[in-house]
Parts: C-alpha cells; structure tokens; sequence
C-alpha cells in the first residue's frame, strides 16, 4: 500500500506583492510492504519518493526539471518475547510528549516537528525499543537503545520512558542519554477537568555543548555577541496548554485552545536573532525564550465531511 500526498503552499509577507509570491510544493509518494509471516511476528518497510516542481534544476538545460528524491523511512522488524514484552528492532517513528506545538521531551528524534505541517514528515530513527505493558498498573514501560550514528557500541545511546494512568490522568516520565550529549529528563501529562482537556510538558538537561550569546550585535561599530557556555547548568523548556471542543451543531465542534512555551535555552533579547541565524544556530519556534499560542480546529464542518479547517496563531513574546 501506500499514500500520495500532494502539497501546494504561496508564502506571502507584508513586503511582497503578488508576483513575488514565493511558491513551493513539498509533495510526497510513500510505499510500504507489511508483512506477517504469523501472530507473533511482523516485518514493515516503508520508502519515500520526494517531488517539488518549484525547485531549481541542478543541470544548466532548460527544458531540465528537478529530480524526485528518495528515501528510507522505516524499516524494522517486530516479535515479543514469552507474550510479556514486546520488541521493534529497526528504522522506525516515535514522538514524546503530548503538546500541540512544543514537544521538549521527544528526545530521540533529530530534528524538531514542523509544528503547522498537517501531520509529522520526519523520517524514523533507528531504534531497538522494548516495550513492556503492566496491565494492573494501567501502565506501558519502555527501553530504548538509540542506534543511529552508532559505528561503535560505545556511541549508542540509552533511554527510558514509563507511561501510568492515575484515574482520568496520564503521567509520563522520560529519560535519555548518550556519549557526547547532555543529560535529558521529561515529564508530560495530560487530563481533563470539565469539558477542558489540559496537558503539560516539561523537559531539563544538563551538559549541553550548544553556544550561547551575549551582548552587543553592532557590525558598524566592531561589536559583536560574546560566546559563553552553561554545560554545568540545567536548562529548562516548560509547556501547558488548554483546549475545549465547543458545539455549534448537533454533529459538529469547534476545538479552542491555547499553549505558552518557556524555553531557557531561547534568547530574550531580540538584537542577537540575526547573529544567532549567522552562527547557523536557528531553529524556529524555539528562538526566543517565551511564545503563546492559540489554535481553532473544525473537523468536517457542516456537510464538508472530507475537510479539516485550521487557524494557527503563534507569537514570539520576546520581540513583540
């Protein structure tokens, strides 16, 4: 089987005018085999074929156009040992945390989710995960080794994560490891009061190697940032958010919420953004240190019951 995903986005500023509407078309083709040769076993490989007909072509022929691009997605294979554990060894997806926009605990994946992307496009990471459910706990206990990059046992990195259910409540806790990088514990939880579901999320590490900047940003006048480190520190990212679905039908809701975002590792002061871009240190949404954001949601509204609607509102509160 498979899923063709089709993508066309026109990025549009305040300084642009209709004809210099950026374009882009990050569309997809995803190809699976699913393969169970008996109950306890199962084999999955998954393969990705990119397409953007708004890229440049890489030859210097007119009538060129840019070539698909492939890759790996998953590929991984899954048996349990005496019907109480279960093992996935293999190239394949995960997600920590229960945040709509901000997900400080996904330790284990290499690059940040695209928080306004319709759905999550990064590609699996290579893991030996096993996960042990305790049924009379209502809990899920995982181990992980970390494999990607791992050329050598010494570069593989460990984590662990316990998943518990305490009433209406879930509450999960997360740790990680691995040579050269620093120390990560998460909590998140997630819990309803009322008709408002809640959620939270908070993450720490210590030993972080990552630069940070101080100071004054003045080309001109031969200023710049000063380098300085917190590898002894522990450094925080924090996340809660609300939302409520409100009816205006008898078969239709409105989902309202809302998220704030404090990131220790962001920076206050909005004159160093530009250095920080020129250090090559930017990531989006986790550039400054404090964000607030509210979203609405309209699954199948009224008689379009093969649409979803979405209204994004995200704000740097740092620099207005």
């Amino acid at each position: 089987g498979g899923r063709l995903y089709l993508d066309t986005r026109a990025f549009v500023s305040a300084e642009d005018d209709v004809l210099t509407t950026r374009l882009s078309s990050p569309s997809f083709l995803d190809g699976y085999a699913d393969s169970r040769p008996n109950s306890r076993l199962r084999a999955f490989a998954k393969g990705r074929i990119y397409y953007d007909f708004t890229l440049a072509s890489s030859t210097s022929s007119t009538n060129a156009r840019p070539a698909p691009a492939a890759a790996l997605d998953q590929l991984w294979l899954k048996f349990d040992l005496f019907r109480a554990a279960f093992v996935t060894l293999g190239k394949q997806p995960i997600r920590f945390g229960a945040s709509r926009f901000w997900n400080p605990t996904d330790f284990l994946n290499k690059s940040r989710r695209d928080s306004l992307d319709t759905f999550d496009r990064r590609l699996g990471v290579n893991l030996l995960k096993v996960h042990l459910p305790v049924e009379h706990l209502g809990g899920n206990f995982y181990g992980f080794a970390s494999l990607d990059d791992a050329d050598e046992a010494h570069r593989i990195g460990t984590a662990a994560r316990a998943e518990v259910l305490v009433g209406t409540t879930e509450i999960t806790a997360t740790a990680a490891a691995r040579e050269g990088q620093p120390w990560r514990l998460g909590m998140d939880l997630s819990t309803a009061l009322w008709l408002i579901d809640f959620r939270a999320e908070a993450a720490a590490e210590k030993g972080t190697t990552h630069n940070f900047y101080r100071g004054r940003f003045a080309p001109r006048d031969g200023d710049f940032p000063k380098t300085y480190q917190r590898e002894n520190e522990w450094i925080w990212q924090v996340v809660v958010g609300a939302d409520i679905a409100v009816p205006y039908s008898d078969e239709d809701n409105l989902t309202v919420g809302v998220e704030a975002f404090y990131n220790d590792a962001g920076n206050s002061d909005k004159r160093l953004y530009p250095w920080v871009v020129l250090q090559g240190a930017y990531t989006p949404l986790f550039l400054a240190k404090h964000y607030a954001a509210a979203y609405l949601v309209a699954q199948r509204p009224g008689s379009w019951n093969d649409c979803t609607l979405m209204a994004n509102f995200i704000a740097n509160l740092d620099d207005g």
